[in-house]
């Protein structure tokens, strides 16, 4: 607001400035060059961020020359004071200060009103230059008015956004701790219970072996729950981007199948790969780590038995894609839309496995992170392909 109303006094004062020189009016030109140059020095003040004395000087020293104007030359300068009121009331949101601008403006009126018949230091400006002078203060206010009123509808949209944003991040934080206690908590109380049974030898030796290997895969899979909520959660409170490094897809690929093999087997699913030990991205090694820990997750969690996953890496242009192609329930179109977006309804797999409901969001925002894209295409019943892309590794001597 500052900025906008000094530069809508330095050029008209320095232009009447020149007219009043070429009139021979060197006084007054003398009051134009120095009201302009007030209006400079506040530019100068700001570019500076001395926010505080730029407002004293546009309002002090244009009051000064607006008054000694108005009352030697009688140039309707007067109509500006009113205009320098309502600029004191939108720059200043103290009382006090809207009361002695108020108070000053009025004590300049009388004085102009007593003083303008005494004081007769030369002719009076023509009656136009005086009804332009009255016409440009009105315009003044009305257009900074404007300003003023463009400022706070400008700010009432961002504080209606940042309310949403408010309303939106506390809804996703009501999800996440409805997962805590439905998909976190409620697991760990079956557990209890199989821990209980075996406290007490109610199952034989045969039936203890078997539930012992259930109690081992369901604490794998709350392990991976609660690391993608931690690493969700902790990727949005600090903003971390991650090193980028040059990351080997398949020594990944294969540590994550690795870690994966008995629900593969449980499934009787077939893994095939097509990576070759060249095949690189540039992005943060643990980023990647998740990202196809998520995704490869998914894609045993919803293929059918004996279904078949494919992973393959396609080099395009300047990025590097990571296919995932699995055969299973695959994706409705109205849950595709909302994919990304928000926490997902948590949905059972083909053998009723459980997930967090955050696992796509935070691969999406850590694909994000690293300059990367995400793609899926998906038919209910035949399967999904999600398609990651992510920078490619420079070559030297290539440009």
């Amino acid at each position: 607001m500052v900025r906008t109303i000094a530069w809508i006094c330095v050029f008209p004062t320095f232009y009447f400035a020149l007219v009043n020189l070429e009139d021979q009016r060197f006084l007054l030109a003398s009051i134009n060059i120095l009201n302009s140059l007030s209006s400079a020095t506040v530019l100068v003040l700001l570019h500076y961020r001395r926010f505080e004395s730029a407002k004293a000087v546009l309002l002090g020293f244009n009051f000064i020359f607006f008054l000694a104007g108005a009352i030697l030359f009688k140039n309707g300068a007067e109509y500006f004071l009113i205009s320098i009121l309502v600029a004191s009331m939108m720059l200043y949101d103290q009382r006090k200060v809207h009361i002695f601008f108020g108070a000053m403006v009025a004590v300049s009126m009388v004085a102009i009103f007593i003083l303008g018949e005494r004081v007769n230091i030369t002719e009076p400006l023509p009656r136009a230059r005086v009804l332009v002078n009255m016409i440009s203060s009105i315009g003044f206010i009305i257009l900074v008015t404007n300003s003023f009123l463009q400022i706070i509808k400008n700010n009432i949209l961002k504080i209606q956004k940042q309310k949403r944003a408010l309303k939106e991040s506390n809804q996703e934080k009501e999800k996440v701790f409805s997962i805590i206690a439905h998909d976190v908590k409620s697991p760990l109380a079956s557990l209890e219970n199989l821990v209980l049974a075996l406290k007490h030898h109610i199952f034989n030796q045969e039936k203890s072996i078997e539930f012992i290997s259930d109690i081992h895969a369901h604490i794998l899979k709350q392990n991976q729950i609660l690391d993608d909520l931690l690493k969700w959660g902790s990727s949005n409170v600090k903003g971390a981007t991650g090193e980028k490094t040059k990351v080997c897809l398949l020594p990944v690929v294969n540590d994550t199948i690795n870690n994966f093999q008995e629900q593969i087997k449980r499934k009787s699913l077939h893994v095939s790969l097509e990576i070759s030990p060249e095949d690189s991205v540039v992005a943060d090694m643990e980023h990647i780590r998740i990202i196809i820990r998520n995704i490869l997750s998914n894609a045993i969690k919803f293929s059918f038995f004996g279904g078949k996953i494919k992973l393959s890496v396609k080099v395009e242009g300047t990025r590097t894609y990571i296919s995932i192609i699995d055969h299973g329930i695959g994706i409705s179109m109205k849950d595709l839309s909302t994919l990304f977006k928000s926490v997902q309804r948590n949905s059972l797999g083909t053998a009723d496995e459980r997930g967090s409901g955050i696992g796509l969001l935070l691969i999406k925002d850590l694909i994000e992170r690293n300059h990367g894209t995400v793609e899926v295409q998906s038919k209910p019943a035949e399967g999904t392909v999600l398609r990651v892309g992510f920078p490619n590794v420079p070559q030297i001597g290539k440009t």
